[in-house]
């Protein structure tokens, strides 16, 4: 039987949570200046796709 500690549960959630910001970043930063005509929804589909 696999168990965190709460800390280390706290503080990989922290990192994770830190990566999934900077690829937030990195994808909005890669795709808006060359797609700022593209259909907002279709954004929108891509980003329900990453969740």
């Amino acid at each position: 039987d696999f168990r965190f500690s709460k800390e280390e549960a706290d503080s990989a959630q922290k990192v994770v949570s830190e990566l999934y910001d900077d690829a937030q970043g990195w994808i909005q930063a890669q795709t808006f200046p060359a797609r700022k005509s593209v259909d907002r929804t279709e954004y929108d589909d891509e980003m329900l796709l990453l969740e």
